[in-house]
């Protein structure tokens, strides 16, 4: 007993820095350096340095020499790394890595038994823990109430990964090709082996015919006969035309939508201001274009007073003041 004692005050007070020693049967063994060993008979008992852990579990180990090798010896890893992969029952994790923002991110991926799946396909490296979010034994589960993979929709596309099973109330979501439109739920969702909510349809979008003329104005591009579904196409207004809305039409479910118009300018006419007696307050183009501003004088006599005599272009509407002597 008091043996026994001795060997486990030994175990707990060398712990920190004695090197190995040879026996009888296995040599003098140079161990990772941060490993700190202490020998008694045929057992080596280690630990690691402050910063780092042995590589399977636990803080310490035990080793036991046999036919003169040193069995059970472990490396030390950084204490913000992960150990090996544990065992997952029904599969297997296999060690890899991933590169995610120019670092190397350790992962486990998971490859389950014949008759099951995983309900993850990958753990990561957390913190020196690897990131089950549950037990490990919810990780491959048995196929008995899966759903094999989603029926096929006409032109449509799945927005998840493809899976040989999927477990019973996982999801998977359905998107329509381009000029298609969903009818129905773009979700279906496996219930105890079945898929429910199927009443998926990808219905083609009609196109849109010629687009409609522009009074006063035009297309930029020349026109086709045909346009597709959020197909756009540019106006433009005629020379001294304002534009009043955004320039373009939209193709959308086979209806041209946008609107605009083009506000025309004001001509100012000589003989209308004669018998108006005005003429133009300072010489100046005779053209306005929409909302632009004009002042006039009395030729002979004086304003009537009931038009000012600044007045604006209103879309193609200028009116005009009196003079009189």
């Amino acid at each position: 007993m008091h043996a026994i004692t001795k060997i486990l005050f030994l175990c707990i007070c060398s712990l920190t820095s004695v090197k190995s020693q040879a026996i009888t049967g296995c040599p003098t063994t140079s161990f990772d350096r941060r490993l700190k060993v202490w020998q008694h008979g045929d057992k080596l008992y280690f630990r690691c340095e402050d910063g780092y852990k042995p590589l399977s579990k636990g803080w310490w180990g035990e080793a036991t020499c046999v036919h003169g090798v040193w069995s059970g010896v472990e490396s030390c890893i950084e204490e913000q790394k992960c150990r090996e992969a544990p065992e997952i029952p029904n599969g297997e994790g296999i060690l890899g890595n991933t590169e995610q923002h120019g670092q190397t991110q350790e992962m486990i991926f998971i490859d389950c038994n014949e008759g099951y799946s995983a309900k993850i396909e990958e753990l990561t490296c957390r913190d020196g823990r690897w990131d089950l979010n549950g037990s490990l034994d919810d990780i491959c589960k048995s196929n008995h109430d899966n759903c094999s993979p989603p029926p096929k929709v006409e032109n449509a596309v799945i927005t998840t990964c493809y899976r040989k099973q999927y477990p019973s109330r996982s999801e998977v979501t359905y998107q329509c090709f381009d000029n298609y439109i969903m009818e129905g739920k773009a979700t279906i969702n496996c219930i105890a082996g079945e898929w429910k909510e199927l009443a998926i349809k990808c219905l083609q979008i009609p196109p849109c015919g010629i687009p409609p003329a522009l009074e006063d104005g035009d297309t930029k591009t020349a026109i086709k006969e045909h346009y597709s579904h959020n197909e756009t196409i540019e106006y433009m207004c005629q020379s001294h035309y304002i534009m009043e809305g955004e320039p373009y039409k939209t193709c959308l479910y086979g209806e041209w939508t946008g609107h605009m118009r083009c506000l025309r300018p004001c001509i100012v006419n000589e003989d209308e201001m004669r018998q108006h007696n005005i003429t133009l307050k300072s010489s100046g183009t005779k053209y306005l274009v929409h909302d632009e501003i004009i002042e006039f004088r009395c030729t002979r006599g004086l304003s009537t007073g009931t038009v000012a005599m600044r007045q604006r272009c209103n879309s193609g509407v200028l009116v005009l003041p009196t003079c009189r002597e």
